[in-house]
């Protein structure tokens, strides 16, 4: 739920303001609205935003380092510590640029050796010139070294590299890359290379030492300098009045916090007022869920906070997500990992990460519930494990007086074993030649014993690939109906219930129409009685669709913009329902990839002892890490996008609220 706001309304004596200030920061409650205009924008706001910003990074960078934290005696402000780091990872940027310009120099020069230059220089000054040149070794000419003066060096990956000594007055005519060396020799930058490379591992060191010593102390400073930005920030939204004698400050105090503020601000001598918001005021919104939807409050807040005049979303979308995500992933094994491991680091992590491990938890039984009623676990599926007739078999359904023409062609398939549910309706379709019912073929492969004896009493109740197609279009439905009547549910409750005409008439059609034929499927109701009630109900359902969509319009507009959002529902809530198609296939994907990995495993294993289960554990490892790694991603994304787009759209969400966030000491 949103928790409701008041807005209060501050006069202070300008002596004061700063005492009432720190007091009200201490109280940390008020949520002080921000002034549109451009004296916000203060050059110290910005420098104080871009020393945050430093700050931050340097934090970010020295805890990626694994060192433990030292006290020292002697601490340094944290701003010096700053420009320190600042300076000595400048520093590091140039070392590793020149140490990249060295490396491509060496790269040029390796290939000719650690010849002197000295010596080429003494050749320039007896009237000689030498010259480097590059080709291809096939397309050397031997006719160079007899024509000219050529001393090949190296052959290196198809390519000559040689030397040509001439005279100034000499032409050549080859056709070779001629290329300028570097003037350093390799030796040289063999050394220049090591030493800069030295003082890079130098410099992770005392990165290392950084992080042991400062990092608390660079903490301090962001959190000092966050706490006085807060500060100016409140000053620069003051309205001073009377000749800048008197401070006017407004703010939001959740209306459950209303009567601690009020005793604070009597003790105070203050001079306030509260009022309830206007339809024009921008409230910022506070959330305040029971304990299961909390934990899914981090997921709404990556799309927007509500608008402050409609329903909070969480507690209805976050038992949808949690059972999206499940199917997604549907794999009972997997969400068994999910659940121990997030229970392991209960225990190692802070406080504040601990919601978000139990939102794991929640996936993660999700994900074993999924698992189990489609029967996979660890990318094995249990329907598919093996189907066979047996005495007992036919015993059992004797009792249900199955025809005996029926139980005496099954006794062809006793003690034969085959391996899946399709292959098995397959075998009963050619036997018994398409005349089988579809409740003696259930009954049939409810009694077919499988290979593990542990799944013969509950196997028939799992879900095929079939089922899970029809259960996802059926959980999309759901979530629609239930997301219009949210919507209906808000329209009346932010303008009138008169404004939700149209919406209730939109689901007294659609759910009257889902029950009458389900009736008539059931051949609870026949099909002429179906059809007057639901042209009563369609009737019934119109007068809101087309004639009171909107009280403030007359009708002729208002059946023209009925028809309009006809089309638009039809269309609309088509393309939404086969949306949900998406956790079908995502499902059959991740159980498809584990018994992909189970089978490269099996197939790939040497028959060597120990080597083949070692083998055979590690490709099980890699396989499974992958597929966990993929379908988790893809378990989470997908439902956020049905939870963001179906599901809001049909609930009427609005959005763009801006969060509560109270003056208050860091």
């Amino acid at each position: 739920m949103i928790v409701p706001m008041k807005k209060y309304t501050f006069l202070v004596y300008h002596k004061e303001y700063q005492q009432f200030l720190e007091d009200i920061r201490q109280l940390g409650m008020l949520h002080v609205i921000e002034k549109q205009s451009g004296e916000i924008e203060d050059e110290g706001i910005r420098e104080a935003y871009q020393k945050i910003n430093e700050l931050n990074a340097a934090i970010k960078f020295l805890s990626r380092r694994e060192v433990e934290t030292a006290e020292i005696s002697n601490k340094k402000d944290g701003l010096d510590i700053l420009r320190e780091l600042n300076k000595i990872q400048t520093d590091e940027e140039n070392y590793r640029q020149k140490l990249v310009h060295l490396k491509k120099e060496k790269l040029i020069i390796e290939p000719w050796g650690n010849f002197n230059r000295d010596s080429i220089n003494n050749l320039k000054d007896a009237g000689l010139i030498v010259e480097f040149y590059i080709c291809l070794t096939r397309s050397f000419d031997p006719e160079w070294d007899t024509l000219y003066n050529i001393a090949t060096i190296n052959e290196l990956a198809g390519q000559k590299y040689f030397v040509l000594i001439r005279r100034e007055d000499e032409e050549v005519d080859i056709h070779a890359e001629n290329i300028s060396l570097p003037e350093t020799s390799l030796s040289k930058l063999n050394k220049e290379i090591a030493e800069i490379e030295a003082i890079i591992e130098r410099t992770a060191e005392i990165y290392d030492k950084f992080a042991a010593s400062y990092l608390p102390t660079l903490k301090e400073a962001k959190d000092r300098l966050s706490a006085e930005l807060d500060f100016e920030k409140v000053i620069l939204n003051t309205q001073k009045e009377a000749d800048d004698k008197l401070m006017l400050l407004e703010g939001w105090v959740p209306r459950e916090r209303e009567k601690e503020i009020n005793e604070f601000l009597k003790q105070s001598d203050v001079y306030f007022q509260a009022e309830k918001p206007t339809p024009k005021d921008n409230v910022p919104v506070l959330l305040k869920n029971k304990k299961f939807p909390r934990l899914f409050e981090v997921i709404g807040e990556l799309y927007s906070m509500p608008n402050y005049r409609e329903l909070d979303l969480t507690p209805f979308f976050a038992p949808f997500f949690m059972m999206f995500f499940g199917f997604c992933l549907g794999d009972a094994g997997y969400g068994l990992i999910f659940i121990l491991a997030a229970t392991y680091f209960k225990f190692k992590v802070d406080q504040k990460f601990k919601p978000l491990l139990s939102l794991i938890q929640w996936l993660g039984l999700a994900t074993v519930i999924f698992g189990a009623i489609t029967g996979t676990i660890f990318g094995m599926n249990l329907i598919d494990s093996g189907y066979i007739i047996t005495d007992h078999s036919i015993k059992l359904l004797q009792q249900h007086n199955l025809p005996a023409d029926i139980i005496a062609r099954l006794q062809e398939l006793i003690g034969m074993e085959i391996e899946t549910k399709d292959a098995f309706i397959k075998e009963l379709a050619e036997i018994f030649k398409g005349n089988l019912t579809a409740d003696n073929q259930g009954l049939i492969l409810k009694y077919a014993e499988s290979r593990y004896s542990f799944l013969n009493s509950f196997r028939y109740l799992l879900l095929d690939p079939n089922k899970m197609f029809y259960l996802a279009l059926a959980l999309g439905g759901i979530q629609i109906i239930f997301g219009m009547c949210i919507k209906a549910a808000n329209q009346a409750r932010m303008f009138g219930i008169r404004y939700a005409f149209s919406t209730i008439g939109w689901i007294i059609v659609i759910l009257s129409g889902i029950i009458l034929f389900g009736l008539f499927s059931l051949t609870l109701l026949n099909a002429d009685t179906a059809k007057k009630i639901f042209y009563i109900v369609l009737g019934i359902g119109s007068l809101g669709i087309f004639f009171f969509n909107d009280p403030k319009r007359n009708i002729l507009i208002n059946v023209g913009s009925g028809l309009w959002d006809t089309y638009n529902m039809v269309t609309g809530m088509l393309g939404d329902l086969l949306s949900y198609i998406r956790l079908f296939a995502l499902g059959i994907a991740s159980a498809i990839l584990g018994f992909v990995f189970n089978d490269l495993a099996m197939n790939m294993s040497p028959d060597v002892p120990v080597v083949g289960q070692l083998v055979f554990v590690i490709i099980l490892l890699i396989g499974h890490g992958i597929n966990i790694f993929m379908s988790s991603l893809g378990s989470f994304v997908h439902p956020l996008r049905l939870t963001f787009v179906e599901f809001y759209k049909n609930s009427g969400y609005i959005g763009g609220g801006k969060k509560y966030n109270p003056f208050s000491k860091k």
